[in-house]
């Protein structure tokens, strides 16, 4: 079986692959859901205080007491077992992982060997060196490890030496050129400009002075420690250099006083001048592409008091002659006040926040009131880095504090929620008001596709959330979104243990293989399908509980029974695993449906009974959506309580992966429909022939389908919901598109032949790779036939001649199958379609309980394809391919359509066709060319030949007259019809190639045009439809737009409630005396409005995480030809 990593599912995207280098293919994600992970540049101080011990006061309560430059009682014993860490040793474990066994030694005078020579022989306090540094001797807990995989580290460590690069380290005369003195002690590796100062003054006499961060230059052979954050697709290999470097005692050793206001106006040119940061100021060049919604943060970790600045007791600058403009802001010191210099790389949009950890800090000094001056200079700092902030420092005391703090600081990156779904909706009834239900995800901040092991990985979160409309009097009362409107919460805060529940196979081989319930259970023995239909690798299977006592270690490929429950417990989310706050998994394609009791009648007495009696009347009313934890989840819509959650058996063995892994598993929107399961032509229905039959695919998680009985999903809650049927097949592809539930009648060859109306789900083929793109000329039987142009009766569109090849039957296919067992009744296979049978399948008619006799679905080369099952001899089923959407096109050019055609009737009851294309996972395809079509079928039933004619057609891309867009555009999310106006949302990129500026990913565009109706001043020769946004009754426009970096998905048509205002009426009647009565005293109108859910970077609103696209429309004029279908999903 395939395990789909989601990383790899979305190779193609253009994302900057270096500082320096061209936008290229990646193995990336889509745009909203790329990764930007933050700059987090790592100000480490180190002065020669962090050879100390921590909680150790060096100075007591008399300043003037001479302990000795090293203060050898805070040193740390390196002769003892374990050995005592210093402050260094505990930021280093902080930063880079704690050390597995811990030595040291103490070089008391720094002199010799690597001293020689260097910045720090012959320094007072000793270097305490540490033994084993490798990798092999760390934990991967240190923070750079730890987020290695999410964030753009950079390492600064302190300069602390005020001359310039090769430098005497006492004061020279300066000219206007850095100097550069050839002998003696280098100047350490001085960054950033230099900054003058007149020490005592001295008339005209200046001195240049550089301290504060080392540079990353090569100056006599060695290099300073400056490690900018790495390239797009080099962060973690520089993440991991800084996590080996600063634990190298040959990179860095800590030394000398604590030059902050140096360092942080390094950073500050660093920020501004540094290509690893920097804006881009030509496309492809050097520069972040990213800068302008990339967050960047600083973090300094600091153990003392600012002395390196020229203002410390020694050198008072602050005394000295005021310097003009040479001096910043007219000052006498060569450096601002660290907080001033904050404050600016904030205004300045340089940096996000600044954060000041201080580290040990309340034992470092001796007097209360230096410690409490020198706490007031790093909370002075900590205010300017993070102005709307509680303005202090944070202060850790340990390795453990200090982890912590630094994890929670880059937490603070996290994102916000994407989606790709279209929302459910429950219309008021039975006391409850119009509720609404968006799905999404949190992609980052959560967690990131880590190695094994890692102990970063966190999944992504699912979010679920509900919004509220009562009627307050007469208007619509939208209600905040609060904790018991978000269902992952309710879930989060569960305190009793889930319902999950699982199918396991008697032979466990066989958890990926087709699999039979009970269902036939429910059927006489006459209405049970036998040979030639097929049998299931495994019949006769049940729902079980997700527990350790009915699932072994084997069926989850499972270490050990230890592993099986670890597995079992991540998945359910214990307290102890890292599920635990957030026990939904990622909601990415599969959008929520809405099922409650059937609300009304139709033209069958057993359904009324059916809905009428329990358990369908009393049932509540469920939201079902699938997550990318493998789980299919049903909601109690009132309650937001989980009622209970299925796993299908096909993911039994990819379980365990998810614990590091971000795969693809259970993807796929839920389709639910009430169908009878069987009966024959001359018998009648009972209440009891019926169910509400739920079907799920998997998407790109899996190659099959799964089947539950959902009549009772309070009864699910002791014993599992009623498993049906897992349908998979040799030639199945990904199961990408929606299967149609319908009802048909045929001869059952298992039965002599006696027709019978059934329950049958028709499910596409399914998604395959295209390898070897090579060109074709189809088969006569997949050639369409000419269309004719309703604009130009004489004139005609001619599919093309060729297309591309796909060798392989994979996804071929369309798969006739019963509702009830599962077993294949019809193949249509690919000595039908040339290719495979992606997109969703829509049937006609589409009433329930009413046998329907064609279906339509179009193939991956854009090709629509006419399912004709009218006749009852099951021989006789085929498909015929009636449009080609790229006619005119290359062979190569063709485009996807993933969601189902939409289906109308025209005033001749004549079928109308609507379809879009586009690819909702290549959002990025620069190069795509899309359309979207209106169709007219006529269909001769005795020559059982169907003809087309093309209403219009809208081309998106560039051109003349504002109905095209450009080159990439493509629909996003199903379309939607109303009052004879076809509503949909495309998506247009942007061309990386041509920006500096990364950050925007493209725009959405909301249409509406008429259905039917074409502008004929546009043929050429087919014509482009009418416009039927209407934004007042004088401006009808064809779209809205652009909506800048939102992906707006599909449509949906939504009633506002009708509220009314009543009033107490009394009333006299001669015959039955006085008596009073409700009556309306006011009402209002209701409206329809067009819903869709936003993903990018549209925001929430009201409380909800999920942002919303709403548009009210006009009302309908009364026509005799107008329907409208439950909340005016589907009107025309």
């Amino acid at each position: 079986m395939t395990r789909n990593l989601i990383s790899s599912a979305f190779a193609g995207l253009a994302l900057l692959t270096g500082a320096l280098a061209l936008p290229a293919p990646a193995a990336a994600q889509p745009p909203d859901v790329r990764e930007i992970p933050p700059v987090v540049m790592l100000l480490v101080d180190t002065s020669g205080s962090m050879m100390r011990k921590p909680k150790c006061v060096c100075r007591p309560d008399n300043p003037t007491a001479d302990l000795g430059a090293a203060c050898d009682q805070c040193l740390p014993n390196c002769n003892i077992v374990p050995a005592e860490r210093n402050r260094w040793a505990e930021v280093l474990e902080a930063l880079s992982g704690s050390f597995i066994s811990y030595d040291c030694t103490e070089d008391r005078n720094r002199t010799g060997g690597q001293f020689t020579g260097a910045y720090d022989e012959n320094a007072p306090i000793p270097f305490i060196r540490i033994g084993a540094t490798s990798p092999a001797n760390r934990r991967n807990d240190g923070i750079v490890t730890v987020f290695r995989n999410r964030v753009k580290f950079g390492l600064m460590t302190f300069d602390v030496v005020n001359t310039t690069v090769g430098a005497l380290p006492q004061p020279v005369l300066s000219t206007a050129l850095p100097l550069a003195v050839a002998q003696g002690k280098s100047g350490m590796f001085s960054y950033g400009p230099n900054a003058i100062y007149q020490f005592g003054g001295g008339g005209n006499q200046t001195y240049a002075i550089n301290n504060g961060a080392q540079n990353d230059q090569s100056d006599g052979g060695d290099r300073g420690s400056l490690i900018p954050p790495g390239s797009e697709t080099s962060r973690v290999a520089t993440n991991e250099l800084i996590a080996d470097s600063v634990v190298d005692s040959g990179f860095v050793r800590p030394f000398g006083n604590t030059p902050i206001a140096g360092m942080l106006q390094d950073l500050d040119y660093f920020m501004r001048n540094d290509p690893s940061v920097a804006p881009q100021v030509s496309a492809g060049g050097p520069g972040d592409g990213f800068n302008q919604c990339r967050a960047r943060y600083a973090i300094l970790i600091t153990d003392g008091f600012p002395n390196g600045d020229l203002r410390d007791r020694q050198i008072d600058c602050t005394s000295g002659p005021r310097g003009g403009a040479s001096y910043p802001d007219g000052g006498s010191c060569p450096y601002n006040l660290p907080d001033q210099i904050v404050a600016k790389m904030i205004q300045d949009k340089l940096l996000t926040k600044l954060f000041v950890v201080g580290f040990d800090f309340g034992t470092l000094f001796g007097t209360s009131s230096e410690a409490a001056s020198a706490g007031q200079v790093l909370n002075d700092i900590a205010a300017a880095g993070d102005p709307n902030g509680p303005g202090l420092a944070i202060f850790a005391e340990n390795t453990n504090d200090l982890q912590l703090t630094l994890t929670n600081i880059i937490d603070e990156a996290a994102p916000g929620t994407t989606t790709r779904t279209v929302p459910g909706w429950f219309p008021p009834s039975d006391g409850h008001p119009q509720e609404r239900f968006a799905t999404g995800f949190q992609p980052l901040g959560s967690g990131e596709i880590g190695d094994p092991g890692d102990p970063t990985f966190r999944p992504w979160k699912g979010v679920l959330e509900r919004r509220r409309y009562p009627c307050n009097g007469t208007s619509v009362d939208e209600q905040p979104v609060d904790d018991t409107d978000r269902f992952q919460v309710v879930l989060n805060n569960r305190a009793a243990r889930r319902k999950l529940f699982t199918v396991v196979p008697t032979v466990l081989a066989n958890s990926d293989k087709q699999l039979q319930g009970v269902g036939d259970a429910a059927l006489v023995a006459a209405l049970r399908l036998g040979s030639p239909y097929a049998a299931p690798t495994e019949s006769n299977v049940s729902s079980v509980p997700f527990e350790s006592a009915n699932v072994s270690a084997a069926a989850l490929a499972a270490a050990d029974d230890t592993d099986r429950d670890n597995i079992i417990a991540w998945i359910h989310g214990d307290a102890t695993t890292p599920r635990a706050d957030r026990r939904l998994g990622s909601i990415y394609h599969s959008s929520p449906r809405t099922v409650s009791r059937p609300l009304d009648d139709i033209a069958q007495q057993s359904f009324n009974e059916y809905r009428r009696e329990d358990p369908v009347a009393t049932r509540p009313r469920v939201v079902y959506v699938a997550s990318n934890d493998g789980i299919l989840h049903a909601f109690d819509a009132d309650t937001g309580e989980e009622l209970w959650g299925f796993i299908p058996p096909y993911f039994l063995t990819q379980l365990k992966e998810l614990r590091t892994q971000q795969l693809w598993t259970l993807d796929g929107s839920p389709v639910v429909q009430d169908v009878f399961r069987a009966r024959a032509e001359s018998s009648g229905l009972t209440k009891d022939d019926w169910m509400t039959l739920l079907v799920v695919g998997m998407r790109q998680g899996g190659k099959a389908y799964i089947a539950l009985d959902v009549t009772d999903p309070n009864g699910a809650k002791a014993n599992g919901p009623k498993f049906l049927w897992q349908f998979t097949d040799a030639d199945m592809g990904e199961t990408f598109g929606k299967p149609a539930i319908t009802q048909i009648k045929f001869q059952d060859k298992s039965h002599g032949d006696s027709i019978e109306e059934r329950g049958v789900v028709i499910l596409p083929g399914g998604r395959a790779p295209l390898t070897g793109v090579t060109e074709c000329t189809p088969l006569p039987v997949a050639m369409p036939p000419a269309a004719d142009i309703a604009a130009s009766p004489s004139s005609t569109v001619a599919p093309r001649a060729t297309r591309q090849c796909w060798p392989s039957a994979t996804g071929r296919a369309v798969y006739f199958v019963d509702a009830v067992s599962g077993r294949l009744i019809k193949k249509l296979d690919s000595t039908i379609f040339p290719a495979p049978i992606i997109g969703g399948i829509s049937t006609f008619p589409a009433t329930t309980g009413t046998p329907s006799t064609v279906g339509y679905v179009t193939d991956a080369d854009g090709v629509i394809w006419m399912l004709d099952y009218s006749d009852t001899d099951t021989d006789s089923w085929t498909a015929q391919p009636i449009y080609d959407i790229f006619h005119g096109r290359g062979w190569d050019e063709a485009q996807p359509a993933l969601y189902a055609p939409l289906l109308s009737t025209d005033d001749q009851g004549r079928i109308v066709i609507l379809q879009g294309t586009g690819d909702i996972d290549a959002l990025e395809n620069i190069g795509a060319f899309n359309r979207v079509v209106s169709l007219t079928q006529d269909f001769d039933t005795a020559t059982k030949k169907a003809s087309t004619i093309v209403n219009w057609e809208l081309s998106l891309e560039d051109a003349a007259g504002g109905f095209q867009s450009s080159t990439g555009e493509q629909v996003t999310g199903p379309l939607e019809i109303f009052n004879g106006t076809v509503y949909f949302a495309t998506f247009r990129p942007l061309d990386v190639t041509t920006t500096t500026n990364l950050c925007n990913f493209g725009s959405s565009y909301f249409w509406g045009v008429k259905y039917l109706d074409y502008d004929s001043s546009t043929a050429n020769p087919i014509p482009q439809p009418k416009p039927g946004l209407v934004i007042t009754s004088s401006n009808i426009v064809s779209k809205k737009g652009p909506f800048d970096n939102q992906i707006i998905m599909g449509a949906r048509v939504t009633q506002t409630p009708d509220c009314t205002e009543t009033q107490t009426v009394s009333v006299t009647d001669p015959y039955i005396g006085s008596r009073t009565h409700q009556a309306i005293k006011t009402h209002a109108a209701t409206t329809f409005e067009i819903t869709a859910n936003v993903g990018g970077l549209g925001t929430g609103d009201n409380g909800g995480q999920v942002a919303r696209f709403d548009n009210t429309l006009p009302p309908i004029p009364f026509t005799p030809f107008t329907k409208v279908t439950g909340l005016a999903g589907s009107t025309d």
